[in-house]
Parts: structure tokens; C-alpha cells; sequence
């Protein structure tokens, strides 16, 4: 009986220990290159560019130009050739090149940092150590403020605000100053940009008071221009009806002398005749 029962107890251990066995799958690495390792992890790109992160079993090492180096000794950029066996399937990571990125938290494997184009968050895989200035820092390891010049490997990314950031923590310092930050710097262009709008409406009455004015003082000037033309047509149709005006006007005296001078002439002729 007692044999039966060890037995029952060997046979559930085994079919207990079967699924973790049926379940290790091998990959065979060939001139891989090494992206980044963390602390029983390695980041592995292959020949067609694609990067997988791989969990390692205890006491692995891989071949390296005939060197048999664990894990810690790795570097990135070392090309690599080894068989890989683990139960967990490889995750595709995706890589980053940071220039000049500011950390501002790291929040539940979530880092925060800023960038030229804004605050992006990356998922970074627990245990991966990057080299940072010649140190292998996890993401953890990273504070706040710190400027990165780095390859960061993540699963995810994503583009943040600020009040985001202060979100997924209350009690982080630096999450509540970037908050701050940002309602100053909102506040800050919010009156700017009122400032903005009050100086172009400024210029804008000012552009239309100009342009009012001109058009007043051109109608003004076109009137002025037309009532001197008109009185310089005016004196000069006055100055031909002067020049005329003498030739219309002697005919009367001239009547008058012929009148006379044919009276006279037959005065003259009746004394004649009286005479002779």
C-alpha cells in the first residue's frame, strides 16, 4: 500500500513538472548583437533586425569570440552565437536612441523622461540594466533630473503631459513640480498669447484709423481740386465773353452817327436850293 502511494505521489509530481519540461523551447542564436541584458535577461537583435528579450536560465553563458561570459559580462554591440533554452516566450522589444533626455520619474516600470518634442513615457523590462556613462543602471537606478545620452529598450512607448505625468503618482516631488510647471507655464502663454491679441487689435484700429484718415483727406483733396477747376473754368469763359463784348456793343453808336450826318446833309441840300 504504502509503495502504491509513493508511487501515486511520483507519477502526480511528474505529470505536475510535465507542462514546465513540454514547455522549454530552444532558439539557437547566430551572430546575434547584444542591445542591452539586465539581471538573468538579455536583449538580442537578430539578422533580420528584429530585438527579443530572452530569460536565461541560472549558470548560462554564451560564446563570444570562443569565450564561454555570462550574462553580466555582456556588452552591447557584442555579437554573439548561443542556444537559448526557456519556458517564456521572447517579448519583441523596440530601442531608443535618447539625446539630451531629462528623467523626470520612474513610476511602476514606467520611465518619464523629457525630450525635444515633449514627455514620453517608456515600458522598460524589470531587471534590464543599460549603460549609462559607463555604469549598468536599471531604470529604477535613474533619478530624477538625471540627463540621459543612452540606448533605452522598451516594450511601449508613449507621448505625456505633464498633469499625466503628476497623475500616476500624488506623492511624487518631482511629479507635483512638473505639474506646477506646466499650470505656470499654461498660465504664462494663456497671457501671452491675450497680450498677442490685444496688440494686434491695437494695430488694427490703428490701420483702420489710417486708412479713414487717408481716405478723408484724398476726398477732401479731390473736392479742393474740382473747385479749382471749376473756378478756372468759369474766369476763363468770363475773360472770352470780356473780349467780345466790344464788337457787339459799337454798332448802336454808329447808327447814331449816320442819323446825324444824313440830317445834316439834307439841311445842307435845302439851303442849297433855297440859295439858288
Amino acid at each position: 500500500m504504502l509503495k502504491r502511494s509513493t508511487l501515486f505521489v511520483v507519477l502526480l509530481v511528474a505529470v505536475a513538472m510535465a507542462p514546465a519540461v513540454l514547455a522549454q523551447t530552444s532558439y539557437d542564436i547566430k551572430n546575434g548583437t547584444v542591445v542591452a541584458t539586465g539581471d538573468n535577461t538579455v536583449a538580442i537583435r537578430d539578422a533580420a533586425g528584429v530585438i527579443r528579450e530572452y530569460d536565461t536560465p541560472p549558470g548560462f553563458t554564451v560564446n563570444v569570440d570562443g569565450k564561454d561570459l555570462p550574462v553580466s559580462a555582456l556588452k552591447p554591440g557584442m555579437t554573439i552565437t548561443a542556444t537559448i533554452r526557456t519556458v517564456t516566450k521572447p517579448v519583441v522589444l523596440q530601442t531608443k536612441e535618447l539625446k539630451d533626455a531629462r528623467v523626470i520619474k520612474n513610476e511602476g516600470g514606467l520611465l518619464f523622461v523629457r525630450e525635444a518634442d515633449g514627455i514620453h513615457s517608456y515600458n522598460v523590462p524589470a531587471g534590464f540594466r543599460f549603460d549609462i556613462g559607463g555604469a549598468r543602471l536599471r531604470a529604477m537606478d535613474l533619478q530624477n533630473g538625471q540627463l540621459l545620452n543612452a540606448t533605452i529598450v522598451h516594450t511601449t512607448t508613449g507621448h505625456n503631459t505633464e498633469q499625466q505625468v503628476a497623475n500616476a503618482t500624488g506623492s511624487d516631488a518631482a511629479a507635483k513640480a512638473a505639474a506646477d510647471k506646466a499650470a505656470a507655464d499654461k498660465a504664462a502663454a494663456d497671457k501671452a498669447a491675450a497680450d498677442a491679441a490685444a496688440r494686434k487689435a491695437a494695430a488694427d484700429k490703428a490701420a483702420a484709423d489710417a486708412a479713414a484718415k487717408a481716405a478723408a483727406d484724398k476726398a477732401a483733396a479731390d473736392a479742393a481740386a474740382k473747385a479749382a477747376a471749376d473756378k478756372a473754368a468759369a474766369d476763363a469763359a468770363a475773360a472770352a465773353a470780356a473780349k467780345k463784348l466790344p464788337k457787339t456793343a459799337s454798332s448802336v453808336p454808329l447808327a447814331g452817327a449816320l442819323g446825324v450826318l444824313c440830317v445834316g446833309l439834307g439841311a445842307a441840300l435845302t439851303l442849297r436850293r433855297k440859295l439858288s
